[in-house]
């Protein structure tokens, strides 16, 4: 499996914790929430499908503030 599924399938909750805190994600449900929503987009994308009238099976949850640069050096 790829590294989402390792990471969703851990069952160690301070592995977990440590991971999601890397990417300044605090609760764990939200950082699943979010590999998953980046495994689905992932798979449409690589299968052909079309992300226009693509529906996430959850809603994607509110996180950190994430700041993005227009600057491509």
């Amino acid at each position: 499996p790829g590294v989402f599924k390792l990471i969703l399938l851990t069952r160690d909750e301070d592995v977990k914790k440590e991971i999601s805190e890397i990417y300044d994600v605090a609760s764990i449900s939200t950082f699943e929430n979010y590999i998953d929503s980046i495994v689905a987009i992932r798979n449409v994308c690589a299968h052909g499908g079309v992300l226009f009238d693509f529906n996430l099976r959850d809603s994607i949850s509110k996180g950190p503030a994430l700041t993005v640069s227009s600057n491509n050096k």
